[in-house]
């Protein structure tokens, strides 16, 4: 008799994982987006994030290190988050949501301004975030709501957690400075 030969490819990867979210807080009627940082995340539709029960939830590749996904509508309450790949959910990061009833940003004061300006959020359902807030400038966070250096321009503002309504931004100026001051000697 003849043997045949059978070959078979085997692979090594890296095993992907989720290590660190930029928002751990949002709405329980979902929408926010996530940017998530890990290792070895590959492009492809053998990924996809589960938040709790929730899988496949919309997920787009940016990176090998980072992922961003916007998050599920879900009942109020703390939920897992992990990687579906190949048919299979990991969950080696030990990432969690927590899913928040009801906190909005409706709009944020002032409308301009330079470095280190304090800005206020107003909305509905703030309080729900706890007492200290975390204000997202263009997805810089910051724990203080103010300003941080940037390019001219506007920037997106927001709370850490809450949704926000279109149209929230300030403007950022450079930090104005005196190139010349006219007269010179003073006044006759």
């Amino acid at each position: 008799t003849e043997a045949e030969l059978l070959s078979a490819t085997v692979m090594f990867t890296r095993e992907a994982t989720l290590s660190r979210m930029d928002v751990t807080r949002g709405s329980a009627s979902g929408g926010d987006v996530v940017t998530a940082s890990g290792t070895a995340l590959s492009d492809g539709d053998i990924f996809s994030v589960r938040v709790g029960t929730i899988g496949s939830i919309s997920t787009r590749w940016i990176s090998k290190t980072k992922v961003e996904m916007i998050t599920p509508a879900r009942y109020p309450g703390t939920s897992p988050v992990m990687l579906y790949l190949s048919g299979a959910y990991h969950s080696s990061s030990g990432l969690e949501f927590t899913h928040i009833k009801g906190a909005h940003v409706g709009a944020t004061m002032p409308s301009i301004g330079v470095a280190s300006t304090k800005v206020t959020a107003f909305g509905w359902g703030l309080h729900n975030l706890g007492y200290r807030l975390a204000c997202l400038f263009d997805g810089v966070q910051t724990t203080d709501c103010a300003l941080p250096p940037s390019a001219s321009g506007f920037l997106a503002v927001g709370v850490a957690g809450a949704s926000t309504l279109p149209g929230n931004a300030i403007a950022y100026l450079d930090t104005p400075r005196v190139t010349s001051a006219s007269p010179k000697n003073g006044f006759d």
